[in-house]
């Protein structure tokens, strides 16, 4: 791949755009007088013995001066100024007398006031390079400078410069020192340092806050007393030497060491410290730093966690589901009451098994697995139904809940099961199950998509073939709502359907929808709004039963019937029947928006002739070419039509430019045809008489517009000279 060199001018408009921004960075643009460029000038002016000096940077559209000696304006358009030239230059600009000099001579400056007539200007360049604008003199008399002068007023140039970007040094400097205040004061742990004397230095805010005083002269072996620093007992002060900050002043590393800060009228705060030493690049100590962090609510939790650990034993004990804590390997660690009633051991006799043992073969794997799920750390707990055996051989059906216990480092300890039982409740729900399975079973072989919503639109139950529509199972679809469910095309348009179903009524409809292979199916649906109660009137529940049949096929049948009956057998095109349809709807909307309805009426020159010297399936052959011919060469937004015989029509779509005008149409058809018709093997030449009738309202008829045409078409068989006549 080439890249194209950049041209000067796109240098210049970069080089500009750099040295803006490098102007913009100083800050210093519409900043109040500053002596050491004030006193610059005042030199300039004085080396040069000149009665103006000034300062000037050149923004984008002025020239504005950060000082200026002899002259009262603060800034002058960019187009008038002198300085704009001096920048261009690496070295000094002088001008000994404006009125010569075609650059100004026409300038408002050396015109007007302050009518400068001689100029003398060194450009301010940055140590980047940037040219910032320049130090200038200026005399309203034509003069020179001497080799001094010019040398000099470089000389001080290059202070303005200096001078400029040391003020931008130095604020940036300012600019870093607040921002590490800042931060040091918004940091949430509390940070002290001293010099290498041990007095106190930086208190940040939070400091400040937890000692309740600011830093005061005092000497390091009494930091323990005012600043009211103790053991993590509160039984003592600490000693000199524990101080963190006292021992890092001595070289030493303070890591994590937990004291308690106990101020004056706040709760003791129990901080860890960070604690080291600072040296300059040298070795030479400079102080020490120390970082505290409050660890009081940590610790406070953990004492909550003991005390919920004590809470857990007694809930444990009295709990009235069984519970079990479980080792890693799967023996019993302990179990409580609940656990020995539910399987119908003491004790001490259910400790000497492990879950296994009590555990139905059929569910045991399944089991392990999720318990392996839970040792590989892919899931934090699990639940299942299982069945256990009673210590007198009976199934117990029971709902387990395990979940892992973790040490501080993270690793697992044990589990911890709940156990419910289930047994007499899944009796119940057996019986009911095996109701149900009837009823599903009858609805999952009838042919149609059946199911329920409630009153939120979320299913409750769907069949076989309903799910199989989707692609999921019945448990897929069951808890989720239509709109979720349903593309969202067709929720729009059914949506208002399941609301009036949902509010009481009987909902019957037709609809084209997309099936998951992406064939158009043909579906009917009723939405029957769940029965009332036969003593109250209300109600049963506030949702509706839904089926929907699979219509495709006798919809295809249908409409197949339909279009043989509106198409010509021989050349596909539309028959009579069609053609009048489409007539009379283009007539229809002619009349709204009262556009010209034109058509053509075609009759083959000739084709007796062909049937009689070549037959019938020759005859038929040209009909069905010239059909095709047709086509190719008209619109696609134009309807052909075969009436009968060798008579054709055409209906003019909309002509929006000139080279569809219907005359330029029906002479295209007739340049269309000037090549022979390969019909069954013969090249015949056939041509069409054109007929074209144009309705423009506001008065629109078929009947007449269809003799209009074909008297237009009869004319040209009459006159036999043309091909194309338009009534």
């Amino acid at each position: 791949m080439s890249h194209s060199r950049p041209t000067p001018e796109s240098l210049v408009v970069l080089q500009e755009a750099s040295r803006l921004a490098a102007l913009q960075a100083l800050d210093v643009l519409d900043t109040p007088a500053e002596p050491v460029f004030d006193d610059l000038a005042w030199l300039a002016g004085q080396l040069c013995e000149a009665p103006i000096a000034l300062v000037s940077l050149v923004d984008e559209e002025r020239q504005w001066f950060k000082a200026r000696c002899g002259l009262a304006a603060q800034q002058t358009p960019r187009d008038m100024a002198f300085c704009a030239h001096t920048i261009l230059r690496d070295t000094l600009m002088e001008v000994p007398d404006a009125l010569e000099d075609a650059r100004f001579a026409d300038n408002p400056l050396v015109l007007g006031a302050p009518h400068i007539r001689f100029y003398a200007g060194a450009p301010l360049i940055g140590a980047e390079g940037h040219r910032y604008g320049s130090l200038c003199v200026i005399d309203t008399v034509p003069r020179t400078l001497s080799q001094a002068q010019h040398r000099g007023l470089v000389a001080l140039a290059r202070q303005v410069t200096e001078s400029l970007e040391m003020r931008q040094r130095n604020s940036q400097s300012e600019a870093r020192e607040q921002t590490l205040q800042l931060l040091l004061e918004a940091m949430p742990d509390a940070v002290v340092t001293c010099d290498a004397h041990g007095k106190l230095s930086e208190f940040n805010r939070q400091a400040r806050q937890w000692h309740g005083l600011d830093p005061a002269a005092v000497p390091s072996e009494r930091w323990a007393e005012h600043f009211s620093l103790y053991e993590v007992g509160m039984s003592r002060l600490l000693e000199v030497d524990e101080v963190p900050l006292a021992r890092a002043l001595r070289g030493l590393h303070v890591v994590e060491l937990e004291i308690v800060i106990c101020a004056r009228g706040q709760p003791p705060r129990r901080v860890l410290c960070n604690a080291e030493p600072l040296h300059a690049p040298d070795g030479t100590l400079l102080g020490a730093v120390c970082v505290m962090h409050d660890v009081t609510r940590l610790r406070a939790s953990q004492d909550a966690a003991q005390v919920e650990a004590q809470r857990f034993r007694d809930a444990f004990s009295a709990a009235a589901q069984g519970m079990a804590l479980v080792s890693l390997e799967g023996k019993w660690l302990d179990v409580n009451n609940a656990a020995c009633v539910i399987f119908g051991y003491s004790r001490d006799a259910l400790m000497a098994l492990d879950f296994q043992q009590l555990t139905h073969p059929d569910d045991l794997q399944a089991d392990l697995e999720l318990v392996h799920e839970l040792l590989d750390g892919k899931r934090v707990s699990y639940q299942m139904d299982k069945r256990y055996f009673h210590s007198d051989g009976h199934t117990i059906r029971a709902h387990l809940a395990v979940s892992m216990v973790h040490g501080a480092d993270g690793k697992p300890l044990h589990f911890v099961s709940q156990i419910q039982d289930l047994t007499q409740q899944w009796e119940v729900e057996h019986a009911l199950r095996s109701s149900e399975e009837r009823l599903r079973t009858i609805a999952d072989n009838v042919p149609a998509m059946i199911g329920r919503v409630d009153h939120d639109m979320r299913y409750e139950f769907v069949n076989e073939p309903y799910a199989r529509w989707f692609g999921l199972t019945p448990a897929d679809i069951v808890g989720r709502r239509m709109g979720d469910l349903l593309r969202p095309e067709h929720w729009e348009r059914i949506r208002h359907r399941a609301e009036a179903a949902l509010a009481g009524e009987t909902v019957l409809f037709d609809a084209d929808v997309i099936d998951r292979e992406g064939q158009l199916r043909h579906m009917h649906a009723a939405y029957i709004p769940t029965p009332r109660d036969a003593d109250t009137g209300e109600r049963i529940g506030r949702g509706f039963h839904l089926m929907v049949s699979d219509m495709t096929a006798q919809t295809r049948l249908s409409r197949m019937l339909e279009q043989r009956a509106m198409t010509d057998a021989l050349t596909g095109l539309p028959n009579r029947a069609a053609w009048m349809v489409e007539l009379d709807l283009e007539i229809t909307r002619a009349r709204t928006s009262q556009v010209p309805v034109a058509i053509m009426f075609i009759d083959l020159d000739g084709f007796k002739q062909v049937n009689d010297t070549y037959g019938h399936d020759v005859g038929d052959a040209v009909l069905v070419d010239f059909a095709v011919r047709l086509r190719e060469t008209l619109r696609e937004e134009d309807f052909i039509a075969r009436l009968s015989g060798d008579e054709f029509v055409v209906h003019l779509g909309p002509m929006s430019n000139a080279g569809e005008d219907p005359q330029l149409i029906a002479a295209k058809v007739m340049a269309g045809m000037v090549a022979p018709l390969p019909a069954a093997g013969h090249g015949l030449r056939i041509t069409p008489s054109i007929g074209v009738a144009i309705q423009a309202g506001p008065d629109y008829d078929a009947a007449e517009l269809m003799k209009r045409a074909d008297e237009a078409m009869y004319r040209v068989k009459r006159a036999q000279a043309q091909h194309i006549a338009i009534d």
